[in-house]
């Protein structure tokens, strides 16, 4: 049978009981119970102080183990760090941060170079609009102004040159997405210009519309320095002669 204690305070005459040992154990770790309670042992039938009996003590109040730390291993590093390196800077944590390292400048300064390159074939190809919706429009210019819709369904050149100075005048705000659209354009260019042109006995026109449409279509996808200039000088110098023989007749 489990041993059963009574206990009291040393100020306290009544005493409180039976506990089992788990029980105490509750007592002591509600504060209830200190080394200086006194236990009733019922098979000894004698009063004792909890300090005075050892084994019960350490039942109610075991001791709690110590964590020990290991000692700190030197762990083997691929990098070994430099004792004489210089301390890094704000601004180098800055460069790393927005991608400006040594490591990566280069693939930076390329994306900056592309992103350049295409805003000024963005502003070569609205240049080139620009100039075959003028050289269109002039042809019969007073059916714009007059707003003769059924004119201008007879001669739809003038409604291509307004589609152009409206195409124009979107990228020039810098819209890219009518890119799509600017291809068809391109490409309706040098296929329908170049059979209207031939049908007509225009070889001069005929060259300017599709040297001015092939120069559009490239500088839309170039993004090369070198090929980018060869495609705008063609395409402005095409599309300028295409609107001056235009505005002359």
């Amino acid at each position: 049978m489990e041993p059963e204690y009574y206990i009291r305070q040393q100020d306290v005459e009544d005493s409180r009981g039976p506990f089992t040992v788990d029980q105490l154990a509750s007592l002591a770790e509600a504060g209830q119970i200190d080394s200086d309670t006194l236990i009733y042992d019922v098979d000894k039938e004698t009063w004792n102080e909890l300090k005075e009996l050892p084994e019960l003590k350490a039942k109610l109040f075991p001791e709690r183990k110590k964590l020990n730390l290991k000692p700190k291993e030197e762990v083997a590093r691929l990098n070994q760090e430099d004792e004489n390196a210089p301390p890094i800077t704000v601004d180098e944590m800055l460069a790393q941060a927005e991608g400006r390292t040594k490591d990566t400048r280069h693939k930076r300064n390329l994306d900056e170079k592309r992103e350049l390159l295409a805003y000024c074939g963005m502003h070569v190809a609205a240049v080139i609009f620009l100039l075959s919706g003028i050289g269109l429009v002039a042809q019969d210019a007073g059916l714009l102004f007059g707003f003769d819709i059924s004119g201008m369904l007879v001669n739809p050149l003038v409604l291509i040159g307004v589609v152009d100075l409206v195409i124009a005048f979107i990228l020039f705000l810098r819209t890219t997405a009518v890119y799509p659209f600017i291809r068809f354009r391109a490409a309706l260019g040098v296929g329908f210009f170049a059979l209207l042109y031939f049908s007509y006995g225009e070889p001069t026109l005929l060259a300017a519309a599709v040297a001015g449409s092939i120069g559009l279509y490239f500088c839309t996808i170039t993004v090369a320095m070198i090929p980018l200039a060869i495609f705008s000088l063609l395409g402005l110098g095409g599309m300028g002669v295409f609107a001056y023989l235009l505005a002359l007749t």
